[in-house]
């Protein structure tokens, strides 16, 4: 079976995204699965995998067809506009926002040409998004802009339960008022049809 291939967003550059990324990528087995590769920048990358000392070493790439996917080497595609000049680590900078989001734009359009299979993305810091002119609630409703969903939501997988939550990034003291019958009864449906187009013949949706 042909093994799916995976882009890796890199996330806000301050914060803990290309750790963890370096953490997943380190381990082989990961390769035994999927074909993954980063998009983000190889520089950061290769400086982060040193402070942490490891033994990766980034290969810059220009398109996804020049991916090798070897385990010792992970590529990285770094979108235009996406370089990091100078890291600042745990600080709060706009051009890590902005970063972050040329990531994920690139990501979702490699998915859109049905290049990739799926975008797993690192942390972004939603303040920095914003301060970089991306006034959007979260990277949800910029995904959904960006995709053309009219309807976006995320769903996420708890062992072998689904799970839709009716609310999302929103003040605590407002999500109150986001329980109502007819949003609560649209998230069903929506499990309803996602659920179906996975193969499930009489889904089971607990509320």
């Amino acid at each position: 079976m042909k093994k799916p291939i995976i882009a890796i967003t890199m996330g806000d550059t301050s914060g803990i995204g290309p750790e963890l990324i370096t953490k997943v990528l380190s381990r082989e087995e990961v390769y035994g699965y999927c074909n993954p590769f980063i998009i983000g920048d190889p520089n950061v990358m290769e400086e982060v995998s040193k402070v942490m000392g490891g033994d990766l070493h980034f290969k810059a790439i220009r398109d996804i067809s020049e991916a090798d996917f070897l385990f010792s080497h992970p590529d990285v595609l770094c979108p235009e506009g996406a370089n990091i000049a100078e890291i600042r680590w745990g600080q709060l900078d706009p051009a890590m926002g902005r970063a972050a989001a040329l990531c994920l734009e690139k990501a979702f359009h490699l998915a859109l040409e049905k290049k990739v299979a799926g975008v797993v993305s690192a942390p972004l810091n939603k303040e920095a998004f914003h301060r970089a002119g991306y006034h959007y609630v979260d990277e949800l409703e910029y995904l959904a802009e960006l995709t053309k969903s009219p309807e976006p939501f995320v769903m996420g997988l708890m062992d072998s339960v689904w799970t839709l939550p009716v609310t999302f990034h929103i003040p605590f003291r407002d999500i109150a008022n986001m329980i109502k019958k007819e949003r609560v009864l649209r998230y069903i449906r929506l499990m309803d049809q996602m659920l179906r187009k996975m193969g499930l013949v009489e889904p089971k949706i607990a509320v």
